[in-house]
């Protein structure tokens, strides 16, 4: 009974995945899961319309007995006829996660999604059981990983790595079934899955979890497992709605330039604080790839950082970190961003002559007679002002920004000029530019235009300064 459900099921879920076939890759480690769903995938893929590839990492955990897991399936897909992928990898020196775990979870992840790519495959399959699923949701419980961490896994979800910008399509037909549907599916069709002696290791979380905590949860509850995957499926419905209301506000609270995400801060204090932990756990997701060793804890310094001080700067996992500016908060990794009190956004008018206060600077302009060259620094420079007139604005730099440098023909983009003078990307947002109404006037401690130059005919000469306020990190 349990092969013709088993068989209907997996079918059912993988055409909910994969409507129109295809190439799938299946993450076999020998064991029952994974041997179980290979099996099942290999009966439905006439009326699947799939194209099967076996892909196992053999993690160098266990010495001989991890080469003979590769070895048995190996063995395993070449009797099915299916091609395969078997690599080897030192987990122990993978990465710098904090655990063999984590450390041999992104390899795999990482290993299966270049198999992915490299035969076009349109997802990876991989076996995880409702059983699987209690211990996830547990494990997120006890992180703090918040709300969504009680949704578990996904029957369809997405992995991108962080370091190497690989992505593929996760698929797990098993979700719906327990440890002995499958073990029961393995002795009806007489498959011999290998039995990996690490999972009954208490060196592992994992493991403590399933060998002690949840048969000692069971004493108060003997149907806690149900009880908790019927939780996780509300908090789905609840995420998912969630989801909809941080799509709807995205355009309007964030932009994304150049790895780095800013947050509008006006419109972000605006949002209900659900929204608001949900916009921020997917800005970390958007630019960590994972939600590995993001924690509610992190979310709540986030939103508690936004509403401090320019300057706020908040170091955050996977190398990345949130500077506060005076209107956005700035989240990216952190050879990108500016240090405190670095970042300039907003557009002001200057009082031409007189003084402009603005955040960050002080700004002096006057109208003199001739040029003045007298300790004339990267932070003063002088300017027809019959030229560019007593109308201008600061601003912060905007993407397509172009200007004439002095003693230049024709245009250049600001990028490219930045990029000229080895300007980090980390200072690029720190940058004020001054403005006519026609056009940029001077990139501050840079270039001038060259239309706005003093000639010797110029009759009044603009002078402005710049002078730095410094504001503490708070």
């Amino acid at each position: 009974m349990i092969k013709d459900e088993l068989l209907i099921k997996v079918a059912d879920a993988t055409s909910r995945s994969l409507p129109d076939g295809g190439t799938l890759v299946v993450a076999v480690s020998g064991g029952a899961d994974s041997v179980c769903l290979l099996h099942a995938l290999l009966q439905l893929k006439g009326e699947l319309n799939l194209s099967l590839h076996v892909a196992h990492l053999n993690h160098s955990l266990r010495g001989s007995e991890s080469d003979a897991d590769a070895q048995y399936v190996a063995g395993l897909a070449a009797k099915m006829k299916l091609p395969y992928t078997v690599e080897k990898r030192d987990i122990r020196s993978y990465g710098a996660t904090s655990s063999i775990e984590d450390k041999a979870r992104h390899a795999r992840y990482t290993f299966l999604a270049e198999v992915a790519t490299f035969i076009k495959a349109e997802a990876v399959a991989v076996a995880h059981t409702a059983d699987d699923q209690v211990e996830t949701i547990l494990m997120h419980l006890v992180r703090g990983s918040g709300l969504a961490g009680l949704c578990g896994m996904r029957e369809v979800s997405a992995w991108e790595s962080c370091t190497d910008e690989l992505g593929v399509t996760i698929i797990r037909p098993l979700l719906g079934f327990v440890q002995k549907d499958v073990e029961a599916y393995c002795e009806a069709n007489a498959l011999a899955p290998r039995i990996d002696s690490s999972n009954r290791s208490l060196d592992y979380m994992r493991n403590r979890f399933r060998y002690e905590l949840i048969p000692l949860i069971k004493t108060f509850n003997s149907n806690f497992k149900d009880a908790l995957l019927r939780l996780a499926s509300v908090v789905s419905d609840e995420i998912a709605l969630l989801d909809e209301q941080v799509l709807h506000a995205w355009s309007s609270v964030v932009t994304d330039e150049d790895r780095v995400l800013s947050v509008d801060r006006s419109a972000f204090s605006r949002l209900p604080i659900a929204v608001k932990r949900h916009l921020v756990r997917r800005v970390l997701e958007r630019l960590a790839g994972t939600l590995t060793d993001i924690e509610s804890v992190h979310i709540d310094i986030m939103i508690e950082a936004m509403e401090k001080p320019v300057g706020k700067r908040l170091s955050l996992p996977h190398g990345l970190v949130l500077v506060n500016g005076y209107e956005v908060c700035k989240v990216g990794p952190d050879d990108l961003l500016t240090s405190d009190a670095e970042i300039f956004v907003g557009e002001y008018s200057l009082n031409v002559p007189g003084v402009t206060m603005i955040p960050g600077w002080k700004i002096i302009a006057s109208i003199e007679s001739k040029f003045i060259d007298e300790n004339k620094s990267g932070f003063v420079e002088c300017f027809d002002h019959d030229v560019v007139g007593s109308e201008l604005i600061v601003r912060s730099k905007k993407q397509g920004d172009k200007l004439s440098p002095l003693g230049m023909n024709g245009s250049k983009s600001l990028k490219d000029l930045m990029i000229d003078l080895k300007i980090p990307k980390a200072e690029r947002d720190g940058i004020p530019i001054i403005c006519s109404p026609e056009h940029i006037i001077w990139v501050v401690g840079t270039r001038i235009d060259d239309r706005a130059k003093v000639l010797a005919s110029t009759k009044r000469v603009l002078l402005i300064r710049f002078e730095r306020i410094y504001i503490d990190s708070v």
